[in-house]
């Protein structure tokens, strides 16, 4: 039996080569474990986190470093997951005072709609994190130390309608380009089974500010 993927398992379980040889695709041991540690990260609280349970069981496929699709001399990096659409808890009525943190703990809000289909709220936070860990897999082949980047603008187009739970969905995540300090990254899910493409997002990012630049290069004025 093959290693299993998915983020709950690579969790307890360590990052042994073994594992991270489940993980298909060209990219080396380092990249493929820069995009388990980086899905890891943004769970760092938890059973807390938001889409905890969504991101636990993300199955990571494929990582691969290959020509770009629009400019075959440049480069792009590919990340490919799977994922089981789950339905929530089915609940009649809501307590009239509810915490945000209870609000989080919920299963109805991980992946369905109150019509029990995979809702645009759950596709828009799996599309996110899916680009930006591709956008900063590409940056990572230039420099090891950098940090995911910050949203600018995040735009979708939605192809078919929601796949209903107990669907599986493949999400392709692709970098687009790479600059300085801008970088554009794509996200597409697919509805597995019925082989029809959902929704595609592009999202365009800036590099995070590094705490201290400013007071940094005002410092460096004043000697001047």
């Amino acid at each position: 039996m093959s290693p299993r993927s998915d983020l709950k398992y690579l969790i307890d379980h360590g990052h042994s080569p073994d594992i991270m040889s489940s993980i298909a695709g060209n990219a080396s041991a380092f990249i493929k474990e820069a995009a388990v540690r980086w899905f890891m990260l943004l769970d760092v609280r938890g059973s807390t986190s938001f889409g905890h349970l969504t991101r636990a069981r993300m199955e990571v496929k494929e990582v691969s470093i290959e020509h770009s699709p629009d400019d075959p001399q440049k480069m792009s990096s590919k990340m490919v997951c799977e994922l089981e659409v789950t339905p929530g808890e089915q609940r009649t009525s809501w307590p009239e005072l509810l915490s945000f943190k209870e609000l989080m703990n919920r299963n109805e809000l991980e992946m369905c709609n109150e019509e029990g289909v995979l809702s645009q709220g759950c596709m828009t936070g799996i599309m996110d994190e899916g680009s930006a860990i591709s956008l900063l897999l590409m940056r990572l082949l230039e420099d090891e130390n950098q940090s995911i980047g910050v949203s600018q603008t995040f735009s979708f187009f939605f192809h078919h309608p929601a796949p209903p739970a107990g669907s599986k969905i493949r999400i392709v995540s692709r970098s687009v380009s790479a600059t300085d300090d801008i970088g554009c990254c794509q996200s597409e899910i697919w509805d597995i089974k019925n082989h029809r493409l959902i929704v595609t997002g592009t999202q365009h990012q800036m590099k995070p500010s590094i705490v201290g630049d400013s007071a940094s290069v005002h410092n460096r004025k004043t000697k001047l």
